[in-house]
């Protein structure tokens, strides 16, 4: 059960993640990353999506449907209720 942590904007990443995901895992989008929300939920529909709420206020991005946004607090909360984190940076 791995939290992989996305802080990229390049969409070859989504295959990439594709390749070693599983479907106990979820992902959370960090930074300029929330501006692909729409396009992660509809390549990876059976994985749990988040997106920090900062980060989507700084980048004028709104939740996509499907997509849950995550206070500071329950990043912390989700991170430590995964066995790994993983951290996807370009």
């Amino acid at each position: 059960m791995t939290l992989h942590l996305i802080q990229s904007c390049n969409p070859l990443l989504i295959g990439q993640l594709a390749d070693v995901a599983d479907t106990s895992d979820a992902l959370v989008l960090l930074g300029k990353s929330c501006l692909l929300a729409s396009v992660w939920r509809l390549a990876l529909p059976e994985l749990p999506l988040f997106m920090r709420s900062k980060d989507a206020e700084v980048n004028g991005q709104p939740a996509a449907e499907g997509v849950q946004l995550l206070s500071d607090v329950e990043w912390v909360e989700l991170t430590l209720s995964h066995n790994k984190t993983l951290s996807w940076i370009d």
